[in-house]
């Protein structure tokens, strides 16, 4: 963990590095398509916010509390012209689909079915 932390990726698994960089991409398309829309009665960037540390999970309470929509939208205007632009989309595209070509060119799928398999025969 602290390999990739630290950013010495040449030494983990591809596979191990495409996910964990993809941890990262994963909050910014759910924030790209919560705060554009933010009109329910709780504020929707908290939780966006929370789930670059949290993942999912932060954004489950705000699925379930949002509530009945208010009449004004709210977010921050540049922040939400940011997030839905063709340019900011496209790129965050580019990169997640650069990250599973590398992690599944250059991972070793043999280790992972090994890894499996000694999991399942474990139990």
């Amino acid at each position: 963990m602290m390999k990739l932390i630290s950013g010495q990726f040449a030494t983990v698994e591809p596979l191990v590095v495409m996910i964990f960089s993809c941890l990262g991409l994963f909050p910014l398309l759910f924030a790209s398509l919560i705060m554009p829309n933010d009109s329910f009665k709780l504020p929707g960037w908290p939780f966006s916010l929370l789930s670059f540390g949290l993942g999912a999970f932060a954004l489950l309470p705000y699925f379930v509390l949002n509530g009945e929509k208010s009449t004004k939208s709210r977010g921050f205007s540049l922040l939400n012209k940011w997030l839905t632009s063709p340019t900011f989309l496209l790129s965050l595209l580019t990169i997640t689909l650069i990250l599973y070509l590398y992690g599944f060119a250059a991972g070793s799928f043999f280790i992972c079915m090994v890894l499996q398999q000694a999991h399942f025969q474990v139990i």
